[in-house]
């Protein structure tokens, strides 16, 4: 199928599919006539996990990792052995511990500006209270 009927399917927009290919996490299976790319459903399937990877806010790198685990002919729905799944799995478990802990940062980074505030707060009270005395 041609790239416009893969942006349908898949949801990705023609510029999307395009930069997946050019940093190398998806090509065409064949070119059809005037070098038209050509993907198949199994192309799919990558399309939809690069989207979902980067959705998760995987980088490019990681991408690539998770990809390079997948074997030559990513098995459509139904057709999994178990093995490439095992680790992608794995890949995304650890993906999620990563968020957990971004998470935890960032709430542990949004308490100790609440504290300031309100620190700072009493003391502009305290200045006030002074001054006006």
């Amino acid at each position: 199928m041609r790239i416009g009927e893969v942006a349908r399917r898949t949801g990705l927009s023609l510029r999307a599919i395009r930069r997946y290919a050019q940093d190398g996490l998806v090509r065409a299976s064949a070119r059809g006539q005037g070098d038209v790319h050509l993907y198949t459903g199994q192309d799919l399937v990558r399309l939809h996990l690069v989207r979902r990877m980067e959705h998760l806010g995987f980088d490019l790198a990681r991408m690539r990792d998770v990809l390079a685990v997948l074997p030559p002919g990513v098995p459509v729905v139904g057709e999994d052995d178990g093995t490439w799944l095992a680790e992608l799995v794995a890949a995304a478990e650890g993906r999620c511990g990563e968020l957990r802990a971004a998470v935890a940062a960032a709430e542990e980074f949004a308490a100790a500006l609440r504290k300031l505030a309100d620190h700072m707060r009493i003391l502009s009270a305290s200045r006030t209270t002074s001054t006006t005395r």
